[in-house]
């Protein structure tokens, strides 16, 4: 409470009044004064706040995307944010910022005023990975603040149909006889799939060389045209490819097997066990975004993740819908950061 001054010397007062009442009058007239101005002023700030939250949002909110369209990422948060966009009456737009491994786009929202029109699609590369194996213009722990997690989704392990290899364990065998003979493509440095498939490599003990493209179209592309003999990704971009016959599915990072490509074995499956490699997808907002704003939002994602249709698009690709509320989404965030830390120093993965 706001003390205001003068109520520790009621003593002093008291002498007063017996020396000169007029001046004890007025003193209470300025008092008076003063307390009403205090409160017309936390009313004021109270009745800014509450209109704030009743308009929000009053204009079209951008959603960054710092990949390349076409992603794992991007095919993900499209159905989720074209249904929010229905429930708040509002334009929610899509920005892909590709560049720096997602850097670009991360920064630009850790610099957007903290209002809830300019958010972030993150993710482990974000958050976690990029911090330690480089130089980045932000703070992933200071500069943003968690308000839910939109899903889950396994990677798949692919590699051109003419490949003689047709199962993971074939795979593995010519790697192991053939070290840093096989190219392996990924999104770019840093990305989930660099950092899966040198996991992958560290746990099965084969050397295959890393070639990086910009996105996860081209990289995709590498392995139909055999560029790359192999590449570790999200299963959304690739189903079509895989169903016509243009890349063949050795295996899914699932514990078990995808519902969208029922017929491909999983890692543990094909005797490889431990290859947590699943990423997740989430919303973040610039940091100290008003908590009335992170809880409006995370209650529109959570709503859009109950859809029917939601639901039905994001099973196809794979993805496991959360929603979850921002304080335990921001938790697992902390955990993953620090998990990850611990992964890439045991890795010795940088990046220059």
């Amino acid at each position: 409470m706001y003390a205001l001054p003068g109520f520790a010397t009621c003593s002093v007062f008291s002498k007063l009044i017996s020396a000169d009442s007029r001046f004890v009058f007025f003193r209470r007239i300025k008092i008076k004064q003063k307390t009403l101005a205090i409160c017309a002023q936390l009313g004021f700030c109270m009745l800014v706040g509450s209109v704030h939250a009743q308009t929000y949002p009053s204009k079209p909110i951008k959603v960054i995307v710092p990949f390349a369209p076409g992603g794992g990422v991007d095919i993900t948060v499209r159905p989720v944010m074209e249904h929010m966009s229905r429930a708040v009456r509002q334009a929610v737009v899509i920005d892909n910022r590709a560049g720096g491994g997602g850097t670009i786009g991360a920064n630009l929202v850790a610099k957007s005023a903290p209002d809830g029109y300019t958010l972030l699609i993150g993710s482990s590369t974000i958050l976690s990975v990029n911090p330690v194996i480089m130089d980045v213009p932000y703070d992933p722990k200071k500069d943003f603040a968690a308000i839910t997690m939109i899903g889950t989704q396994p990677k798949v392990a692919i590699s051109n149909p003419s490949s003689p290899y047709k199962t993971l364990r074939e795979f593995v065998a010519a790697a192991r006889a053939r070290p840093n003979q096989i190219f392996y493509s990924s999104s770019g440095n840093g990305g989930p799939g660099h950092l899966g498939t040198e996991l992958f490599k560290f746990r099965t003990g084969i050397e295959m060389v890393h070639v990086p493209y910009k996105g996860t179209p081209p990289s995709i592309l590498a392995v139909v045209t055999g560029e790359a003999q192999f590449s570790l990704g999200s299963i959304a971009p690739v189903i079509g490819m895989v169903k016509s016959g243009k890349l063949r599915a050795l295996a899914v990072s699932s514990t078990t097997r995808s519902k969208a490509l029922p017929d491909v074995p999983t890692f543990s499956e094909e005797g490889f066990k431990d290859m947590n490699l699943n990423a997740w997808t989430g919303l973040f907002a610039p940091a100290k975004t008003p908590p009335s704003i992170i809880a409006f939002l995370q209650k529109q994602v959570h709503g859009s993740l109950q859809d029917p249709g939601v639901v039905e698009r994001l099973a196809a690709d794979d993805v496991e819908p959360v929603g979850n509320a921002p304080r335990e989404f921001a938790a697992f965030v902390q955990n993953d950061q620090q998990e990850t830390r611990e992964l890439l120093e045991k890795l010795k993965i940088k990046v220059d």
